[in-house]
């Protein structure tokens, strides 16, 4: 009980020793306020030009900042000297400043950001194996059903060249006979790739992850 009763009897005490200083600090708030509206009152033209001086610079700055991480998508500058951090699938990750010059971030950093990217989604969200592996064979391989052919014929084209013309002309044969066919040939033919597709299909999910690269794919694509 004596305690409680000396406690608040010592914080009195303690702000009647203080009262002075508490005055004196509120005498040299009021005369810097005073003095401030002086100032303020003989050069208000000045006052009023900061904050927007402040924000034009303030706009200028963050606009020039974002522009910096996009742009420019190719090296400005001296090309010179530009650090290569590390490389990715035979892309190099670049530092962004130069000796002298600049290239946006996000250009010079793509290939590290894209395999960060796919790791983040892979690991966190939806794994290669657990896509794939909701993939329906019989939807894929009907969505596919008229696209291989065409895709089939391109991929001929490309890789039989002129030195083989006896392959050419099977491929012109190929590509002007077979939707020629009767119709219950052709039905024939397409249940077969269907087959073929939903078995692909298959395959894929039990070793997508020995066949595809994705952060390869990706990191390439971009």
């Amino acid at each position: 009980g004596f305690l409680l009763g000396f406690l608040p009897m010592n914080i009195l005490m303690i702000l009647f020793l203080r009262l002075p200083t508490l005055r004196r600090t509120r005498s040299y708030i009021k005369r810097r306020i005073l003095e401030a509206g002086a100032k303020f009152r003989s050069q208000w033209k000045g006052a009023l030009f900061i904050p927007v001086v402040a924000a034009i610079v303030g706009w200028f700055t963050n606009w020039l900042a974002v522009k910096m991480i996009f742009y420019p998508i190719i090296f400005l500058g001296v090309p010179l000297k530009q650090l290569v951090i590390t490389n990715l699938y035979g892309i190099d990750v670049l530092q962004p400043l130069g000796f002298f010059g600049w290239q946006g971030i996000v250009p010079a950093k793509a290939a590290q950001m894209s395999d960060d990217i796919v790791n983040l989604v892979t690991n966190k969200l939806l794994s290669l194996s657990e896509a794939f592996g909701r993939l329906d064979p019989g939807v894929i391989a009907s969505l596919m059903r008229y696209e291989v052919p065409v895709m089939g014929l391109d991929v001929g084209k490309e890789v039989i060249t002129d030195e083989l013309p006896i392959m050419n002309l099977a491929l012109g044969v190929a590509e002007h006979t077979v939707p020629s066919l009767p119709p219950h040939v052709n039905e024939y033919l397409l249940a077969k790739q269907d087959a073929f597709m939903s078995g692909l299909t298959v395959e894929l999910q039990s070793n997508v992850d020995r066949v595809l690269d994705l952060n390869e794919l990706v990191v390439k694509a971009l």
